[in-house]
């Protein structure tokens, strides 16, 4: 993010300018960060497995979630989306499934996250 104070010549001045001045700039650089829970309940309070983050770049963004036998049963570009404990409309069996989370940081460095997650029926 880049600030600036910008002042604009207001109306009723004398001599009738209407001039504009910025001060220097000050960039502040945001770090990603990501939250990804370790259990989710479909029918309970969390009912989606959905990673919270701040300042990643949507545009290059990919969740995936895999079976214990290591076949995908998830997968999103999109990162307010969620996995529903589902596979083709069937739910999944209560059970640990590994997730990996791809997504760029502001220094265009492409980060890779990789764990489990608990589904409780």
């Amino acid at each position: 993010f880049v600030y600036f104070v910008m002042a604009q010549e207001g109306p009723g001045n004398t001599y009738g300018f209407a001039e504009t001045s910025t001060s220097n700039y000050a960039a502040a650089t945001q770090v990603p960060k990501l939250f990804v829970p370790s259990a989710f309940v479909p029918r309970g309070y969390n009912t989606e497995f959905m990673p919270q983050n701040v300042f990643i770049d949507p545009s290059d963004y990919t969740f995936m979630i895999f079976d214990r036998w290591g076949k995908k049963v998830f997968e999103t570009n999109n990162p307010d989306e969620g996995w529903d404990g589902t596979y083709n409309g069937s739910d999944m069996p209560m059970g640990t499934y590994a997730y990996v989370i791809k997504f760029r940081n502001n220094e265009n460095i492409y980060v890779h996250k990789r764990g489990t997650v608990t589904l409780i029926r």
